[in-house]
C-alpha cells in the first residue's frame, strides 16, 4: 500500500485500500477459471480496481504529509494523464524549481540512488515512471496530461508575481501547443486574450509581464509587437 489508512482518513478519504487477502486470491482464480462469465467479470473487476487505487491517489495531495513525499503518487497520476491533478501540479511548479538549491535537492533525493540504473526496474515503462519520479514529477506530469493544463497555467499567471514561475508557465503553455512559431503565437494570443478580459489591474499587470517575458526570452518567435 502506498500509505496507511490513518494517511487516507486525515485527509478524508470515503475509501479505503483494500488489503484483504483472501478476497484477491479468489480474484486471480476467477480470472483463470473454466467459466467464460466468470473470467470476463473477473478481468472487469481487476480493471476496476485499478481504476479505484488511481482515483485515490489524489486524495494524498490533500494530506498532511510533505510535500517531498507526494511526488511519487504525483508522478503516476501524470504517468496516466489524471486531469484532476492539474491543480496540484500548477501550484507546485516551485517544488521543482526549488531543486536546482542544493539543501533542497539532498533533501529531496536522500538515500535514492540513481534508480533508473537499478537491476529492479526491467521495463521500459518502469524506466519511464523512474525518470519522471527523480527528475520532473511537477513539468514532466504536466507534459504527459498536455493541452488540458493551460487553463489553469494562465489562472495561475494571475496570481504570480515571481517572474521565474511566470515563465515557466508560458514555456509550458507554448510547450503544449505545440512548441515553434505557431504555439508560440497561439500563446501570445491566450495571453492577451487574459490580459484584455482582467478587470483587476494586479491580475492584468501580470499578464503584461508574462507577454513581456514572451517577447524578452523568445524574439525570434515575433514579427510584430505585442498590444
Amino acid at each position: 500500500m502506498l500509505q496507511s489508512h490513518a494517511t487516507y482518513a486525515q485527509a478524508g478519504a470515503e475509501a479505503q485500500p483494500a488489503n484483504d487477502v483472501a478476497p484477491q486470491a479468489k480474484l486471480y482464480d476467477d480470472i483463470v477459471s473454466t467459466n467464460a462469465r466468470v473470467r470476463f467479470d473477473a478481468a472487469m473487476q481487476l480493471e476496476g480496481q485499478q481504476e479505484q487505487l488511481l482515483y485515490n491517489l489524489p486524495v494524498l495531495l490533500k494530506s498532511p504529509i510533505p510535500d517531498d513525499q507526494k511526488m511519487g503518487a504525483v508522478a503516476i497520476l501524470g504517468e496516466n494523464r489524471f486531469t484532476p491533478a492539474i491543480p496540484y501540479l500548477v501550484n507546485h511548479l516551485e517544488w521543482q524549481i526549488n531543486l536546482t538549491n542544493p539543501a533542497a535537492l539532498a533533501a529531496w533525493y536522500g538515500n535514492l540512488y540513481a534508480p533508473w540504473t537499478s537491476l529492479t526496474i526491467r521495463s521500459g515503462h518502469q524506466r519511464e515512471l523512474s525518470d519522471l519520479i527523480c527528475t520532473s514529477p511537477v513539468t514532466g506530469s504536466l507534459a504527459r496530461i498536455g493541452l488540458d493544463d493551460i487553463p489553469a497555467l494562465l489562472d495561475r499567471i494571475s496570481q504570480l508575481d515571481d517572474e521565474r514561475i511566470i515563465l515557466v508557465c508560458d514555456n509550458r503553455c507554448i510547450l503544449f501547443e505545440g512548441d515553434g512559431n505557431v504555439a508560440a503565437e497561439v500563446t501570445q494570443l491566450r495571453l492577451q486574450d487574459r490580459f484584455q478580459k482582467e478587470t483587476d489591474p494586479k491580475k492584468k499587470a501580470r499578464f503584461q509581464t508574462a507577454l513581456d517575458l514572451l517577447r524578452k526570452v523568445r524574439p525570434k518567435y515575433w514579427n510584430r509587437p505585442i498590444d
